[in-house]
């Protein structure tokens, strides 16, 4: 079992015009999150907490139809969180999968992922939607000894606040939302700087006895005129994750967990022009993840067939890199309670690049007069995408009831590919060689939903309805000159209707229906491996 002890120091320094705030607290009157407005009319938020990503409207999570939690910074302060585990572990139905490192060169990859993948009531891994202010997260990844993990890719320590939505997400949000979304959104100038100051931020550092890490945050942000800006860094240098094992030998019996060393440095840019009802912003972030592995239970004798060993592992290291990189180019028109027809928009566009390398070295000694050489491992997955999306909203009345409509939709590009490379191949394949042929991966959609207020807002009803398509296409690959991949592509149709009824202000009846889906990935439909005598070929050719 592994431990959840956490303790944390918080260091701050003040200065004049610099402080440390809650930047994430978000109420009727205060509305910084990505993509949200101050409610209309027809609203009836009385001061409860906000959330935008259960309906795509700004409303309270009292009046929405589906379990959704909102995450504020303080409260990730409060309960003195150092990652996306730490962040959910008191979440009801949310776990954040992490384990010990007993992974091999060749096989098994258990801990390999870090901090794998968001699981919600019982769903996880790519099944579960992660968006950062609102560009969805690379996917993971496994096969063989490699393990891609979803919950590295985002530093908490640039996070302004979170919103964890349970049941399906895809009428709203499309591909991935089968058991819900995770959004972070990630911190603005205007969240650090106070008014009739010029200038703001704060330094925070922070220590986790569960692997031994020092982590360092620190912000500034200035304003002159419309134009304001923020950068932001945070650093963290971590061990292994204890496992409180008292078995400290070398080998398979081994139970204390394995020497590891690693550190992460996240960035954060934000350069905005913000205008009357109107506002630009550009936004740049860059993720460096390393780390560094001593795998003393696998050391050994490796048993084969029969009683004699085959080989003995001598010496088993392992070193990951993890790289993410992303800018997008946003604008906002938001002139709610203005009385137009348009309350609303919000167009942006976006280009992410995000690496995994996994390297692994496995020194052998013969037992017999077969010769065991030394095996290298190197697996790097790679996703490349660019895209676009686009919003409106707008507040009507038909007679005595009220609307919030909104539409939208959005397109993404994407560039998939992996490589595995090394020496001492498997009997049967060759190196370098490819899990899947390198991918275009094209997929988007189009929604429409609405909130129905009826009686002075005591029955709210929220229909939605997505559309969305995908179209898959592998390349002819030169490293899989045997593997002819094939094309997939593919639409859906994904409903949602949610009913709140308030009772009295303090009680309230709900009910929800909803729909979710997910496109396949490229190395579910292309997985090829050849360990003789057997092959996979692609999936459609499967019965």
């Amino acid at each position: 079992m592994t431990s959840g002890n956490t303790c944390s120091a918080i260091a701050l320094i003040i200065a004049s015009g610099f402080m440390l705030t809650p930047f994430g607290v978000v109420n009727a009157k205060d509305y910084p999150t990505e993509n949200a407005t101050p409610p209309d009319a027809y609203s009836d938020v009385k001061g409860g907490v906000i959330t935008v990503t259960a309906t795509r409207t700004p409303s309270d999570v009292d009046d929405v139809p589906i379990t959704i939690t909102v995450i504020d910074d303080q409260q990730i302060a409060d309960e003195l969180a150092s990652d996306v585990r730490d962040l959910v572990r008191f979440e009801p139905g949310i776990t954040v999968r992490r384990q010990p490192a007993r992974f091999g060169a060749t096989l098994g990859s258990t801990g390999r992922g870090g901090n794998e993948d968001f699981n919600i009531r019982g769903i996880g891994g790519n099944r579960v939607l992660i968006q950062v202010d609102g560009i969805r997260s690379p996917e993971g990844f496994s096969f063989g000894a490699q393990d891609v993990g979803r919950g590295n890719a985002t530093d908490i320590g640039l996070i302004k606040s979170v919103e964890i939505l349970r049941g399906p997400a895809s009428a709203l949000y499309g591909s991935d939302g089968l058991s819900g979304a995770v959004s972070f959104i990630t911190a603005d100038p205007a969240d650090f700087i106070q008014d009739g100051n010029a200038v703001g931020g704060f330094v925070r550092a922070q220590f986790s006895s569960a692997d031994q890490e020092f982590a360092e945050s620190a912000a500034i942000a200035g304003q002159l005129g419309d134009v304001s800006a923020l950068i932001a860094y945070s650093r963290r240098d971590f061990e292994e994750l204890d496992n409180k094992g008292t078995n400290d030998a070398e080998g398979a019996a081994r139970t204390a967990p394995n020497p590891q060393d690693g550190s992460s440095d996240a960035l954060l840019g934000k350069l905005v022009w913000s205008s009357g009802d109107h506002r630009l912003r550009l936004t740049g972030e860059y993720l460096d993840r390393g780390l560094s592995s001593q795998i003393l239970s696998g050391r050994g004798p490796v048993f084969l067939f029969g009683p004699q060993p085959s080989w003995i592992v001598d010496n088993l290291t392992a070193k990951d890199s993890m790289k993410r990189a992303r800018a997008s180019l946003d604008w906002t028109y938001d002139a709610s309670g203005d009385g137009g027809v348009i309350d609303y928009a919000h167009l942006a566009a976006f280009w992410q690049d995000s690496e995994d390398r996994q390297f692994a070295l496995e020194e052998r000694s013969p037992t017999s007069a077969t010769p065991r050489p030394d095996r290298e491992r190197l697996n790097i997955f790679e996703t490349r995408v660019y895209g676009a999306v686009a919003e409106i909203r707008s507040g009507f009345s038909t007679g005595s009831i009220g609307h919030r409509l909104t539409i939208g939709g959005d397109i993404s590009w994407t560039r998939q590919e992996g490589l595995r490379d090394g020496t001492a191949p498997p009997f049967g394949e060759t190196f370098p060689t490819r899990a899947f042929p390198v991918t275009d991966f094209t997929q988007g959609g189009v929604f429409a939903s609405d909130e129905i207020s009826i009686g002075e807002g005591r029955l709210l009803i929220y229909p939605a309805l997505r559309f969305d398509f995908y179209d898959l296409n592998p390349t002819d690959d030169p490293l899989l000159p045997t593997f002819a991949g094939a094309a997939q592509d593919g639409s859906r149709l994904s409903p949602k209707l949610g009913v709140v009824y308030k009772i009295t202000e303090a009680l309230r009846v709900y009910g929800n229906y909803a729909q979710g889906f997910r496109a396949p990935t490229p190395t579910q439909v292309n997985n090829f491996s050849k360990i003789w005598p057997l092959a996979i070929p692609p999936s459609q050719t499967l019965n």
